[in-house]
């Protein structure tokens, strides 16, 4: 379990989202993130959650920005122009885009 468990779990706000890899950058090079709610340690897509009782901002994985959220769809539409794979990176094996990368 992450570090999260003083903060509250509900109520947050994602203000932005960063792909921490590059371009062209294979998933061994990549500087992944650690999630600050639940502490996985794999995360490419870093959800900047505020929430309105704290000063500090968390950096955590789509999963539990959702639940953070409330927002089970929202999340992923707008993080999706983040998530369109680029010319190099092939789909997934059904064509169609993953649920959640990380």
């Amino acid at each position: 379990m992450g570090s999260a468990w003083r903060v509250p779990h509900k109520g947050w706000h994602c203000v932005d989202v960063i792909d921490l890899r590059a371009d062209g950058e294979s998933a061994d090079e990549t500087d992944y993130a650690t999630c600050q709610m639940c502490g996985n340690e794999k995360i490419r897509y870093v959800h900047i959650m505020e929430h309105p009782d704290l000063d500090e901002n968390f950096d955590v994985g789509c999963v539990c920005a959702e639940k953070m959220s409330g927002d089970y769809s929202g999340i992923w539409h707008r993080t999706r122009p983040a998530r369109q794979p680029s010319p190099a990176r092939s789909p997934t094996p059904s064509g169609k885009a993953a649920r959640c990368w990380r």
